[in-house]
């Protein structure tokens, strides 16, 4: 029997009431977890009125109130409280909604409305949907951790530059040469930034550079035909670099302390699509995905744990001692539940959208959803069910959700 045929009988009962749920240790409902080695399904959430978008993880975020979907025609958000009520809507004047970004706080939404290929307007809203700026800017924007800063996390053209933004004001605080880069937040002052090779630890507020490598010297190529991947653990003491090289078909794997300072190198001979999946929680483990096989590295040494002739293309993955990949096609995803060892556990399909978030306390009324590890990354399921649609939260061994 498939797992989430399994999924679906339970959830028959456990959403009859359109709410969040805590699911205690011990009950039948986890035999699940049982079967899929220690991920936990924590809470369920479902919306009982409106159809939101399954194009991509994008689309929703959790704040303080609920939950915050883009509807199936990309042109409204919807924010849920967590008794399925809507708290707000919101139609902007554009009628088209790209992508949302919800702060990990849960306290600042930024929106991305596009106009054309090139040009559209960021919109910076709080939790309760009230606008506080909105411009045309080149690019979407991320909000950093508390929602202080907004920043550019990619650009594929030359049309973006890195650029940072006081969330507040609106105004833009800096910005370096535009190209094809790659960024990712260290904490809420420090990002990391790579640029032809060129990799940097960056201040937030100034701009100023506090860390630097050249990663230009593994490659002789054209470095304009190499992809970039920044992977970063969730405490930010460590973060890795994966380089993707179309022209040499090599990969290289840098692995970094939080000052910037090397731990090891490895160069690849390309197994056709690569992926840097991610780091663990504590950083000591690495995880890499190719066309061809799959790796796990132990990240403070380098040396190689498992390696199995498995192709997995990760769209997200939980790197624990027992995690889960996830291989993301357009109407399909596949899902491989990974042992210590490397063995697969468990692999089946699914409709669903698969993701990792942050999920802030979410208030509603006397009620209030916590994380026992608040900095915890949490996977979370997007799918249709019927006329329904729902959020099913899984959480590692250590970290499971509470309402209060």
């Amino acid at each position: 029997m498939k797992i989430f045929a399994k999924i679906a009988k339970h959830l028959v009962i456990l959403l009859a009431s359109f709410t969040f749920y805590t699911i205690s240790y011990g009950q039948g409902f986890l035999k699940l977890a049982d079967e899929i080695q220690g991920l936990k399904p924590s809470a369920t959430f479902n919306f009982p009125s409106i159809e939101m978008n399954f194009t991509n993880p994008g689309m929703f975020g959790f704040l303080k109130q609920g939950i915050v979907v883009v509807d199936k025609d990309m042109s409204t958000l919807v924010c849920y409280r967590t008794d399925g009520s809507i708290a707000w809507t919101k139609t902007p004047p554009e009628k088209y909604i790209s992508s949302i970004h919800v702060s990990e706080n849960g306290g600042i939404i930024t929106a991305y409305y596009p106009l054309n290929e090139v040009e559209g307007v960021t919109e910076v809203m709080t939790n309760s949907g009230d606008v506080v700026w909105r411009k045309k800017l080149d690019g979407a924007f991320i909000p950093s951790q508390t929602g202080k800063y907004l920043f550019s996390e990619a650009s594929m053209t030359d049309v973006s530059p890195l650029t940072v933004i006081e969330t507040a004001t609106g105004n833009v605080l800096w910005q370096q040469e535009s190209d094809e880069f790659q960024a990712k937040l260290l904490d809420e002052e420090t990002l990391v930034h790579v640029i032809r090779g060129e990799l940097s630890v960056i201040e937030m507020s100034t701009g100023s550079i506090l860390a630097s490598h050249d990663m230009k010297n593994h490659f002789n190529d054209d470095l304009s035909h190499t992809d970039w991947m920044i992977s970063v653990s969730e405490d930010g003491n460590y973060f890795a670099v994966l380089g993707k090289s179309a022209q040499s078909k090599k990969d290289l794997i840098q692995s970094f302390n939080r000052k910037g300072e090397l731990l090891w190198t490895k160069t690849l001979d390309r197994g056709g699509y690569s992926m840097l999946a991610g780091l663990s929680e504590d950083g000591s483990r690495l995880f890499l995905t190719r066309a061809t096989d799959t790796k796990l590295y132990d990240n403070l040494s380098g040396n190689l744990l498992w390696n199995i002739e498995e192709s997995i293309l990760n769209n997200g993955a939980l790197v624990t001692n027992k995690f889960i990949a996830i291989k993301q096609l357009p109407y399909q995803s596949e899902v491989f539940v990974l042992g210590d060892n490397g063995s697969v556990v468990k692999r089946f399909k699914s409709t669903s959208i698969f993701t990792k978030t942050k999920i802030p306390p979410v208030a509603s009324g006397p009620r209030k959803i916590v994380s026992s590890k608040p900095n915890n990354n949490f996977i979370v399921e997007i799918k249709k069910d019927g006329q329904r649609n729902y959020i099913a939260i899984f959480a590692n061994d250590n970290a499971k959700l509470q309402l209060k």
